[in-house]
């Protein structure tokens, strides 16, 4: 059992594909073992990545705590999300006792408008964040980076890699969520058939990422 648990606090960061009952699922996981969920709701479609992540800094400053001094705080992030949350955690200061969860496909549709000229699309139905995101990396701001705190990631959609990390012919670093680079980062991956959408749902998933906001891993102490 986590020794914060009582005090330990996960903000629910999602994506383009944020769902009222699919947060509703992940937040009821979180309360089943005693962990504190608060979802934290943007405009993805809207808001650019920083814009994001500042506000998720002001979310989590005046809804969580507060004038608290003895209080934990976790993420768990998917799709959009976890770009938002990794450039929140790379950029602000940091509360103890943190751990992060990303749980994302390996690709996003917007890959294929990667290094092309983006069009009504892009531009007029999702907005500014869509372009960054066929933009890549330089297209934010700042690079949103490693998390510097214990995190795990869920890579979805797709079986474990082959050997070297290839996938369907492409590289698993060309992806914005999931970089290669990143998984040697990270304490534990994990692989999972599901999409992100459904895997979101799943029982063994949700319990995995719970597992890791209590104990730091996948599998528990």
């Amino acid at each position: 059992m986590s020794q914060d648990k009582h005090n330990h606090h996960v903000v629910i960061v999602s994506g383009f594909s944020d769902s009222r009952s699919r947060n509703k699922i992940i937040a009821n996981s979180f309360e089943e073992i005693g962990l504190i969920p608060h979802i934290y709701k943007y405009p993805a479609k809207e808001w650019t990545i920083d814009r994001a992540a500042m506000m998720l800094g002001v979310f989590i400053d005046t809804e969580i705590v507060k004038d608290e001094t003895n209080i934990a705080i976790s993420f768990l992030s998917y799709e959009l999300g976890s770009l938002v949350t990794r450039y929140y955690v790379s950029h602000y200061k940091l509360l103890p006792a943190r751990r992060c969860i990303i749980i994302a496909d390996p690709f996003h549709p917007s890959d294929k408008y990667r290094d092309k000229k983006i069009g009504w699309l892009g531009r007029h139905r999702y907005g500014v964040p869509l372009i960054q995101l066929a933009e890549g990396p330089r297209g934010f701001p700042t690079y949103c980076g490693i998390p510097p705190i214990p995190f795990g990631v869920i890579v979805t959609g797709t079986k474990e890699p082959k050997k070297g990390g290839i996938y369907n012919n492409q590289e698993i670093h060309d992806s914005l969520y999931v970089p290669r680079y990143m998984l040697k980062e990270a304490r534990e991956v994990i692989y999972t058939p599901p999409t992100c959408k459904k895997a979101l749902a799943i029982k063994p998933v949700l319990k995995l990422a719970t597992t890791f906001l209590q104990h730091g891993w996948f599998k528990g102490n």
